[in-house]
């Protein structure tokens, strides 16, 4: 068999070090821990949103995430494509 290859890479992002994108095409912000630097992501139109694990629209997602308390325990999922420089799908589990 041949070797196979990374193709996505997945972080888990504390809410407290991660910013939802605005639009369905911009960016997200996020740190992987609370010394890390800040990482930009970008998000299009085929970005899939899910909030524990329920498929969600962005802005349904944006609101969730504002109504979310104790923003150092919860996390979202974000699973990022190598190739494409995209962010596939981010999962918030609140």
């Amino acid at each position: 068999m041949g070797q196979g290859r990374v193709i996505s890479q997945a972080y888990e992002i504390l809410l407290n070090n991660f910013q939802a994108p605005v639009s369905a095409v911009g960016t997200i912000v996020f740190k992987v821990c609370d010394e890390c630097e800040r990482q930009h992501a970008r998000v299009t139109e085929a970005t899939r949103y899910s909030v524990n694990g329920s498929s969600v629209r962005l802005e349904e997602f944006r609101i969730a995430l504002l109504q979310t308390t104790d923003r150092d325990s919860k996390a979202v999922t974000v699973l990022y494509h190598l190739e494409s420089n995209t962010v596939e799908s981010i999962d918030a589990s609140i």
